[in-house]
């Protein structure tokens, strides 16, 4: 296991969260940092300790690793919005979300101004009502309002208060999918919450063919040793997998001097390692077609982060197991089934089929360390990493890395 140099700052530890559209589509996503194992929550200076980390972490990590070309949603407090830090950030990639604990004094609402003139977005977080800060409302792009545990009957009365204020604004905890269909039909613009990474269980649902076939191709690339056979027999099944392979491969990027035009072809002149990244996006993004695009993103960064985690670990976990436990994570939310029945549909090593199934063996730490690092439950994943013997690992290198090596796949 590798140890940082002792001259080395602290880990940073950062947590994205998805914000959608009313299509789905990807609009931003809030960052949340802690600063490290030891000195989270220690300081004497909360305020200081928040200005620290954000600039800290968005030099260490780098906004384009970790949002690509999305807005940066991130939490400040009174110091930070009245700090010097905050302007460094570019103010056409962030959103500052003005936290609920911070007073609408004079100081606080010159600030406001002063950051508006200088192109930034504001949004207040956890509005609660029109007489909330109400000196910060006229000076704020949007508003955050908490909807989980508001009963669904209540839901015009919050929508009237987000009307009233004249701002966009947006669900956040957003947890139950009845919930989410109400407040689309009341004009929330964009939604946050649990509800997006979790799975829609149909009961009995039958897997279309192409959803068949996708995992057949999962299950071929599950395999250490890869058979070229076997895929090619699996692709030519399935014509919108042949379409897609031969369109991929004939693109200018490429540039061969001959047209390929059989699958045999196609897959001996990729290779290995470019076969299977081809089919992993191939298959992901097609399960997750009637499902938000981030989700298809997420699994592929689960699958990255865990793969450098496990090098990490003690004692180490196989990495070709946990790139597959990250991957397939999500696969009862990308096919619609009970991750039971899902994960039958595909031979996996011992491992991984343990930790998905029956959340158990050294691969469910990592995924459920995972987990509440996404959600920034801090002190949950700190208890796992000490398990894990993680508190060593470089976190902030390896989630940049996965979140660049997933952006990549997708080109966003």
């Amino acid at each position: 296991m590798s140890h940082p140099p002792e001259t080395e700052s602290p880990n940073l530890f950062v947590a994205r969260q998805p914000i959608l559209d009313r299509a789905g589509r990807l609009y931003g996503y809030e960052l949340l940092f802690r600063s490290g194992f030891e000195n989270v929550f220690s300081s004497d200076d909360p305020d200081r300790a928040a200005e620290e980390t954000i600039g800290a972490g968005l030099i260490g990590f780098g906004l384009d690793s970790l949002v690509g070309d999305s807005l940066a949603f991130i939490n400040v407090t009174r110091e930070v919005l009245l700090g010097e830090t905050v302007r460094l950030l570019p103010p056409d990639r962030v959103v500052l979300e003005i936290l609920e604990t911070v007073e609408p004094d004079p100081e606080v609402v010159e600030g406001c101004r002063e950051l508006r003139a200088l192109g930034y977005r504001l949004a207040m977080d956890d509005w609660e009502g029109m007489e909330d800060r109400r000196p910060l409302l006229p000076l704020v792009d949007l508003v955050k309002l908490d909807v989980l545990g508001v009963d669904l009957s209540k839901l015009d009365a919050v929508a009237d208060l987000g009307r009233a204020s004249g701002r966009p604004f947006l669900a956040e905890r957003v947890e139950e999918r009845d919930g989410w269909k109400r407040m689309l039909e009341l004009g929330f613009r964009w939604f946050q919450g649990f509800y997006f990474c979790k799975p829609q269980i149909v009961a009995g649902r039958r897997l279309e063919g192409h959803a068949t076939s996708r995992l057949q191709l999962l299950n071929a690339i599950a395999n250490e040793d890869l058979d070229f056979r076997r895929m090619e027999g699996i692709i030519e099944q399935d014509a919108a997998l042949s379409t897609t392979l031969l369109r991929y491969l004939n693109s200018a990027a490429f540039g061969w001097r001959h047209r390929v035009e059989t699958i045999g072809h196609a897959l001996q002149i990729l290779g290995e390692t470019t076969v299977r990244r081809w089919a992993i996006m191939a298959t992901m993004v097609q399960l997750g077609r009637r499902q938000p695009a981030e989700l298809v993103r997420n699994s592929l960064l689960r699958a990255h982060f865990m793969e450098g985690l496990a090098a990490e670990s003690a004692p180490p976990i196989r990495a070709y197991d946990a790139f597959l436990g990250g991957l397939l994570s999500s696969l009862d939310a990308l096919t619609g089934l009970p991750m039971d029945e899902a994960v039958r549909s595909v031979t996996l090593p011992r491992e991984v089929e343990a930790a998905l199934r029956n959340r158990a063996g050294p691969v469910t730490d990592l995924l459920l360390y995972v987990r509440a690092f996404e959600q920034g439950r801090w002190d949950e994943a700190e208890g796992i990493a000490m398990a894990a013997g993680l508190r060593d690992a470089p976190i902030q290198e390896l989630y940049a890395s996965a979140a660049e090596r997933a952006r990549a796949v997708f080109g966003a």
